[in-house]
């Protein structure tokens, strides 16, 4: 009993049997967002230095990152199969926020603010308290945090992909993405700080990633994220 008592506390904290149960810290974690496109040749090197997190010990800790791909460049020799319309129309929603009328690639974005990146490391943010998540079924999650005028957010990320480019500026290339938005929920959260989220779909090596925003607003305040086992 003791050596089974032990491997459960020593796991890593999003790690809690057979259901997901993820912690934020008590200060900001930092939501890391990169605009991507297949079609766009400056783009995999971004894509890259993103997917090198994945080896930092800052992920999930103190950054959790998240990669969109937009649509606007499937019009020019490549269509991106994880672009979506929604995801455009979020970077969009952004540049009217700081005054800008056009979207670029990569973009990224840190904790809704325009980033140029990139970073060595990320120190944590302020205090704001500690968003708890915890699945109540399959692909169903509770999520708790403090009380207040609040909106959930969750996304179902794929990782490993892996692209054969054969058309457009990216032609004869193999891409490679972690992080990948596949799926991306919101709700209002109740006045004493919880809602629940679905992310259904198929994701291969999944990960999910949870923020907060407050309501009217766009940029997160806390986040929280972990591979599914």
């Amino acid at each position: 009993m003791r050596a089974i008592l032990t491997a459960i506390l020593v796991s890593p904290p999003w790690v809690h049997a057979d259901t997901l149960h993820l912690e934020s810290p008590e200060t900001q974690a930092h939501l890391l967002e990169l605009f991507s496109s297949e079609g766009c040749s400056s783009c995999p090197p971004a894509d890259a230095w993103l997917a090198s997190i994945r080896a930092s010990g800052d992920l999930w800790k103190t950054v959790v990152p998240l990669e969109f791909h937009v649509d606007y460049w499937n019009r020019l020799g490549w269509s991106d199969r994880f672009s979506r319309e929604a995801f455009t129309a979020r970077q969009r929603e952004y540049a009217r926020a700081w005054g800008r009328e056009s979207v670029y690639t990569p973009g990224f974005v840190l904790d809704g603010a325009e980033w140029r990146g990139p970073a060595a490391r990320f120190a944590p943010g302020p205090r704001v308290g500690k968003l708890v998540v915890r699945e109540t079924g399959p692909r169903r999650y509770e999520l708790r945090f403090k009380p207040g005028e609040w909106v959930a957010h969750g996304a179902l990320l794929g990782n490993g992909l892996v692209s054969e480019v054969r058309s457009g500026e990216n032609s004869g290339r193999r891409l490679r993405h972690e992080f990948v938005v596949l799926k991306l929920v919101s709700a209002p959260m109740s006045a004493d700080g919880a809602a629940t989220l679905r992310l259904d779909g198929e994701a291969p090596k999944p990960g999910v990633a949870f923020w907060v925003t407050r309501a009217g607003t766009a940029a997160p305040v806390q986040a929280v994220g972990g591979d599914l086992r």
